[in-house]
C-alpha cells in the first residue's frame, strides 16, 4: 500500500544535502527571516544592501545548485570571487548575530542570559545586583528542569554568597550537591544508551548481529528500575523511557516498542511526570507509540493514540502544535490508507491547504506524494497525474537527490501507462534513461530500473502493443525482479507490470 512505500522513502527525502549557508537561510522561519531583515535595516551601508540581495537570492533559489558565477557578475560587474567570499562571510555573520538576538527571547536561553548578566555585575563588584539576577535564573532553571544550568548558577551563587553575609552558603552547597547527583545519574544513563545506540548502528552497518545488545538493554532497565533515585526523579524516569524507545526504534523492534509504551507511557502521564518543560518529550513518545502501533499492524490502536497526540498538542496554548501536526497527520493518513482510503485522501487534501504546511517544505513534498499514491491506489490516475504535476513544481522538489527524482519519474510513467498516454511516455522514458546513466546514480539504476525503462521504451514505440520481442523482455524481467521487495520504491512498478501484463495477454 502507499503508506508503507511513503514511510520507507520519508527519511530519504528529508536527508537532503545543500551548502550550509543556503541550508541555514532556507530553513529560517518567517519570524527568523524577519528578525534578520530588522537587524540588517539598522546598518544601511552599500555593502550591506548587497548582503540583503545575496540573502534574498539564496532564500528564493529553487535550483539544485546556486549559480554563484552569474550572481557575482550581476552584483559586482566582474568575476570578483574574493569580494563574493567576503560578502558571503558577512552574511553568515549577520545571520548568526540576528538569530542570537532572536533566540534570547526563549525561556531556556533566557536562563543563560540572566546568568551572564549576574556574572557581569559580579565583576563590577555589585554583589546584590548579581544575586538578584542569579536568583531569577535559578528559579527559571528549576521550572524548566535545566540541571546543567542549575549547577552553573548555584556555583555562582555560592561564590557570590561570600560577599553577602546574610546568605548561608551551606544551603546552596546542599542544593548543588542534590543537583549534581541527579545530573550524574542522567549523564551515566545517557552514556550507556549512547553506547548501546552506537553498537546497534555498527551491527546494522556491518550486518553482524550483536547478541549482547538485548541483554545489555535488560541489564540497564533492571539496574535503573532498582535505583531509589529513579522512583523519585521524573526527569530520570523520562530520560530512561526515551532512551529505551530510541534503541528499540534503531532495532526496528516496532512490536516491542508498542508494547513498552503501552505499558509505561499511560502510567507516566497519570503520575504527572510531564510538564511544560518536558512537553516535547511527551509528544515525541506519543508519536513513536502511534507509529509503532501502525508498523505492528494495530491500526485502530494507532488511530486511538493519534487522538491522544492531538489532545496533547493543544496543551500549553498549542506551543508545539505547528511542529507536531505533521506527525499527527501522518499517523492519521497511514492508518486510514489501510482502513478508509477516502478518509486518507480527505486528510491529505486538507493538509495541503493548511498554512502551517509552509513551515515544513520537505513534509509538504511528502504530503503531495502520498496524495498521488493514494489516488493511484484508488483507481483515479487522472487526478493522481494532476497532483504529480504540482509536485514537480514544488519548491522542495529540486532539493531532493537524483535517485528520488528518478523514482518520481518512474511513478509518472506508470500512471501515464495506466492512462494509455504512450505518446508522452516515449520522450520521458528517453530522458529518464539519460538520467539513470548519471555517474552519481548509475549503480543504483543499473539492472532492474534501466531494464524496466527499456521495456516501457519498447512498448511506447508500438503504442502499448506487446510484440513478440516485448513479450520476451517482460517475461524475463518478471522472472528476475518481480519478487524483489518494493519498500524503497515510490510506487510498486513490479506489481503494476505483472498486473498489466496479465490483463493484456
Amino acid at each position: 500500500m502507499c503508506s508503507n512505500q511513503s514511510l520507507a522513502i520519508f527519511d530519504t527525502i528529508l536527508q537532503v544535502q545543500m551548502p550550509i549557508l543556503r541550508q541555514i537561510i532556507q530553513t529560517l522561519s518567517k519570524e527568523e527571516a524577519r528578525a534578520f531583515k530588522i537587524f540588517l535595516s539598522r546598518i544601511q551601508t552599500q555593502t550591506d544592501r548587497k548582503v540583503a540581495q545575496l540573502f534574498d537570492a539564496l532564500r528564493n533559489s529553487t535550483d539544485e545548485h546556486f549559480d554563484e558565477e552569474r550572481f557575482v557578475m550581476k552584483l559586482f560587474g566582474t568575476p570578483n570571487r574574493n569580494a563574493y567570499y567576503q560578502l558571503r562571510k558577512r552574511l553568515r555573520d549577520y545571520i548568526d548575530r540576528s538569530q542570537h538576538d532572536f533566540i534570547f527571547g526563549k525561556e531556556d536561553i533566557y536562563v543563560f542570559q540572566l546568568l551572564t548578566l549576574g556574572r557581569n555585575f559580579f565583576k563590577k563588584q555589585q554583589y546584590s545586583v548579581c544575586w538578584d539576577y542569579l536568583k531569577k535564573a535559578q528559579k527559571l532553571a528549576e521550572q524548566l528542569e535545566l540541571f546543567e544550568a542549575q549547577d552553573l548558577i548555584l556555583s555562582e551563587m555560592i561564590r557570590t554568597a561570600i560577599f553577602i553575609p546574610e546568605i548561608n552558603p551551606e544551603n546552596l552547597i546542599e542544593q548543588r550537591s542534590a543537583v549534581r547527583k541527579r545530573l550524574q545519574a542522567l549523564n551515566e544513563l545517557d552514556e550507556i544508551l549512547t553506547v548501546l545506540g552506537y553498537r546497534l548502528a555498527i551491527s546494522q552497518q556491518t550486518g553482524k548481529q550483536d547478541s549482547q545488545l538485548g541483554q545489555t538493554l535488560e541489564d540497564v532497565l533492571l539496574r535503573y528500575q532498582q535505583e531509589p533515585i529513579l522512583k523519585e526523579d521524573n526527569a530520570l524516569r523520562i530520560r530512561l523511557m526515551e532512551g529505551i524507545c530510541q534503541v528499540m526504534l534503531q532495532k526496528h523492534a516496532y512490536q516491542a516498542l508498542a508494547d513498552y509504551l503501552s505499558a509505561n507511557l499511560p502510567q507516566a502521564i497519570s503520575d504527572r511526570m510531564f510538564s511544560k518543560a518536558n512537553h516535547e518529550i511527551r509528544l515525541k513518545l506519543l508519536t513513536w507509540w502511534t507509529n509503532a502501533l501502525f508498523k505492528s499492524n494495530q491500526l485502530q490502536e494507532s488511530l486511538r493514540v493519534a487522538a491522544l497526540l492531538k489532545n496533547a498538542m493543544e496543551a500549553y496554548d498549542g506551543i508545539l502544535s505547528d511542529k507536531y501536526f505533521i506527525f499527527y497527520n501522518s499517523a492519521m493518513v497511514y492508518a486510514n490508507t489501510e482502513l478508509n482510503m477516502p478518509e486518507a485522501i480527505r486528510i491529505l487534501e486538507e493538509t495541503i491547504s493548511n498554512p502551517a504546511l509552509e513551515k515544513h517544505p520537505m513534509y509538504s513534498l511528502v504530503v503531495h506524494l502520498n496524495l498521488v499514491l493514494c489516488l493511484y491506489v484508488s483507481k483515479d490516475p487522472r487526478k493522481a497525474m494532476k497532483v504529480l504535476s504540482q509536485l514537480y513544481l514544488h519548491p522542495a522538489f529540486l532539493q531532493t537527490d537524483k535517485v528520488f527524482r528518478l523514482k518520481i519519474g518512474i511513478t509518472e510513467l506508470v500512471i501515464r501507462a495506466t492512462l494509455d498516454q504512450w505518446d508522452n511516455i516515449s520522450p520521458r522514458t528517453n530522458q529518464l534513461l539519460k538520467d539513470a546513466a548519471d555517474p552519481e546514480i548509475e549503480l543504483f539504476a543499473k539492472g532492474k530500473i534501466t531494464n524496466f525503462l527499456h521495456i516501457l521504451q519498447v512498448l511506447a514505440k508500438r503504442d502499448g502493443e506487446i510484440s513478440k520481442n516485448a513479450h520476451q523482455l517482460i517475461q524475463s524481467w518478471i522472472d528476475q525482479y518481480a519478487g524483489d521487495p518494493a519498500e524503497a520504491d515510490v510506487i510498486n512498478y513490479s506489481a503494476w507490470l505483472v498486473d498489466w501484463f496479465e490483463q493484456t495477454k
